[in-house]
């Protein structure tokens, strides 16, 4: 980050990424417009959190009048002391985050445990890292553990594509704050690497081709969480918005200072600013050590926490029955019968009610799951035959349409061919996640070649 006084965290887990459904172009993609010497992509992948009906967004957010709270109501909650949830939301210290969804499986499973007698059987909804680091600890304490997952793999959203021959990420792809993180010594036993992201090393430019200086941009970061964290000091108003606070500091709309509310915090809490609690959006602890861009597979890592567990793939849960001696847990494929649950399913998915839960939630805890938000952040991955852009770790582009792409990481080190990520966030996210591929494809090549 330029600013030493922003956000709490280091960028997070870009669960901006692709649903299961990644749209895949093979090499032949055509949108130049008539003048630009920029090369068509060889291959490009879109993501669709969004329109992913096991996701229904990228991470949860804190939208105005929600808090602190909220996670903590999610984390603690143990419903007739045999339905516990767990989930990146749920996780007070790293939510949005890979790790957040390991520490909150583990915490699921300690407090299923306290509640339930040895040998045990749990059913474990979901079979993302939150769900699979679940049913993991609750194995090594010697219960019986099935895990039910809709999709037909394994990871949630951590998904790893292998269609152009090596592993791109479709769903998290960054490793944040690689100092005393569980992760790293998981992945790096599973033969994955890391490669540094350095947020300073930015070149913006405006989609005119010009550049803007660097001292331009640091001041306006800098004003930015100034006018942040003066306007939630004490007099702050309950469930007001990073938005308002902006509006009432008579923050500039032109085409860099959007982009610094863009970079600066809605691709970091995946939504826009408006729709974002002023005093609550950046909830979490500092990560240190930098963020790093997994190298090898990110997939590694479920496919490691699910090694030895039953899990059952193309199973969606319709129901969760807690009202008997057991917990009757209904698939398309019949009933099973529980002494404990973990729902380890996004939170989109529970407010979205795609299982019923019986018989019904306390009204404590469903209030705090319909305090969450959902996040929107998608994105696209293109190769090329050769390099066109600045030599950045990051890159810039201020005054895209909508806002659409304007955020772009050079990954060329990262799949070993000349390759670039680009990013779009809230409303404008949503927006394109209902786009065919080439549409969205084309989109995001108009923004860079208005900026070369």
């Amino acid at each position: 980050m330029i600013d030493s006084a922003g956000p709490l965290w280091t960028r997070r887990s870009l669960l901006g990424a692709a649903a299961a459904s990644a749209g895949l172009l093979a090499s032949g993609f055509s949108a130049r417009a008539a003048g630009h010497q920029i090369p068509d992509p060889r291959h490009a992948l879109v993501s669709r959190w969004w329109t992913d009906r096991w996701a229904r967004g990228s991470y949860a957010t804190l939208p105005p009048g929600s808090s602190r709270a909220t996670r903590q109501a999610m984390s603690d909650a143990r419903v007739s002391g045999r339905i516990v949830f767990a989930g990146e939301a749920y996780n007070l210290p790293y939510p949005g985050t890979v790790q957040g969804a390991l520490w909150s499986g583990r915490d699921a499973a300690r407090r299923i445990d306290q509640a339930i007698d040895p040998r045990s059987t749990v059913i474990v909804v979901g079979a993302g890292v939150a769900g699979l680091s679940a049913a993991e600890q609750l194995r090594i304490m010697n219960h019986r553990v099935i895990v039910l997952e809709a999709r037909s793999r394994i990871g949630g959203r951590v998904r790893t594509s292998r269609s152009w021959g090596r592993p791109v990420e479709v769903g998290a792809a960054w490793v944040h704050g690689m100092d005393d993180n569980v992760l790293v010594p998981m992945l790096r036993r599973e033969g994955c690497g890391f490669i540094s992201t350095r947020y300073g090393d930015l070149t913006l430019r405006r989609t005119n081709g010009t550049r803007i200086g660097t001292p331009q941009v640091e001041n306006a970061i800098d004003r930015l969480w100034r006018i942040i964290n003066r306007a939630r000091r004490p007099a702050w108003q309950p469930g007001f918005t990073v938005a308002g606070a902006l509006a009432d500091a008579h923050w500039p709309n032109d085409a860099l200072h959007r982009w610094v509310v863009a970079s600066e915090i809605e691709h970091e809490y995946a939504d826009d600013a408006s729709q974002l609690d002023l005093a609550w959006f950046d909830q979490g602890q500092f990560l240190h050590g930098g963020d790093c861009f997994v190298t090898g597979g990110y997939d590694r890592l479920p496919r490691r926490l699910a090694t030895g567990l039953d899990v059952r793939l193309s199973r969606p849960v319709h129901q969760v029955d807690w009202r008997g001696a057991k917990v009757v847990v209904t698939t398309g494929s019949g009933a099973l019968n529980a002494d404990a649950v973990v729902l380890a399913v996004p939170a989109a998915v529970l407010n979205a009610r795609v299982i019923e839960l019986l018989p019904g939630l306390p009204s404590a805890v469903s209030d705090a799951l319909a305090g969450f938000g959902s996040g929107s952040l998608e994105k696209v991955v293109l190769t090329f035959n050769k390099k066109f852009w600045d030599r950045s770790d990051l890159i810039g582009l201020a005054g895209t349409t909508n806002g659409r792409f304007a955020e772009w990481y050079d990954v060329s080190a990262v799949l070993n061919t000349p390759a670039l990520v680009g990013f779009t966030a809230g409303d404008a996210a949503r927006q394109i996640a209902a786009w065919p591929s080439r549409e969205v494809v084309g989109a995001a090549m108009k923004a860079l070649r208005s900026a070369y």
